[in-house]
């Protein structure tokens, strides 16, 4: 399962910093003087990232003092550059100060900003203040984001699952990938994977749940199994990464359920695709948080490489 540690989130926050300036400045059409065009400003802008990347904030923060007064045409743009340089300093009061001078605080660009001082905020260990902001951010739009944060609003549901689970907050975590497949216009790679993941999340929790006074399964795990089973089952129609991965993981499932034969069946049926799938599947991208995409279905223990029914339950974990 693919957790993320406090400190991937302070570099995550690029592509919130690049959201933020997309939505302040993208005008409807690019003016004659748009200073996005200067190629000195673009330079200068790289330096500063380039300061940062090297653990120069301050140094950084001294560039950026001298760019905001060479080019004062380009405040918009900067303004966003500005935020996250604070921010990158862990002066939060001050970032909290330049987010509510916007005048629109539910403007999506405003949006944006609050999302990356969150993320900058977990990276801190602030964990309360950064959940807070992100809960905020699904209340406000409620599983309908307008045009301009359609894309962001899956990758924002997506970290903020990866949050609850570095905290160990799996019922959380499991409400949250299950709202976030509920979303209409989810890609298709970023579905599957955040539907592996859910479905493996499920299993892990059913794992844990202890058995009646007798000995018997409790409601509770097989209600976990069962939602499971369903969601994996769904990835089976179409063969990539997430089917071998959903076969093993199906077997897993009927191995818990105590049907190890039924576990061996589902491996032997699969095997062929398995194999083909192992062969096409080296070079491909990633999903919407660098998880593994581009790796065979089992890609360190091949639920393949035997027929038995150990080795396949070893592929799924």
């Amino acid at each position: 399962m693919f957790h993320t540690p406090p400190q991937r989130f302070a570099r995550g926050a690029a592509a919130s910093a690049a959201l933020c300036c997309a939505l302040a400045t993208a005008p409807a059409a690019a003016a004659p003087q748009d200073p996005r065009q200067d190629p000195a400003l673009r330079v200068e802008l790289q330096y500063i990232e380039a300061l940062n990347a090297a653990g120069m904030p301050d140094f950084a923060d001294l560039v950026l003092k001298d760019v905001q007064a060479r080019w004062p045409e380009a405040k918009a743009l900067l303004k966003t550059k500005a935020l996250e340089q604070v921010l990158s300093l862990g002066r939060f009061d001050e970032a909290e100060k330049i987010i509510r001078a916007e005048k629109d605080q539910d403007a999506p660009e405003t949006w944006a900003m609050k999302l990356l001082s969150a993320d900058y905020r977990f990276s801190r260990g602030q964990y309360p203040e950064a959940l807070g902001a992100y809960q905020a951010f699904f209340k406000k739009y409620a599983g309908k984001p307008p045009a301009a944060l359609v894309s962001a609003y899956a990758q924002n549901y997506y970290k903020f699952v990866q949050m609850l689970l570095f905290l160990h907050r799996e019922a959380e975590a499991a409400a949250a990938y299950e709202a976030m497949l509920k979303l209409p216009d989810l890609e298709n790679e970023t579905r599957r994977q955040a539907q592996f993941e859910w479905a493996q999340l499920l299993v892990k929790m059913a794992e844990d749940v202890k058995p009646d006074k007798n000995g018997k399964p409790t409601k509770e795990r097989t209600d976990k199994l069962d939602k499971a089973d369903k969601a994996v089952q769904a990835l089976l129609w179409e063969q990539d990464l997430w089917f071998g991965r959903g076969v093993a993981l199906l077997a897993h499932i009927r191995a818990l359920r105590g049907k190890p034969e039924e576990a061996r069946d589902i491996v032997n049926t699969y095997m062929e695709q398995l194999l083909s799938i192992d062969r096409q599947l080296p070079g491909q991208g990633q999903g919407p948080g660098g998880g593994p995409q581009g790796l065979s279905p089992a890609p360190a223990k091949p639920v393949y490489c035997t027929l038995t029914f150990t080795s396949c339950v070893r592929a799924s974990s």
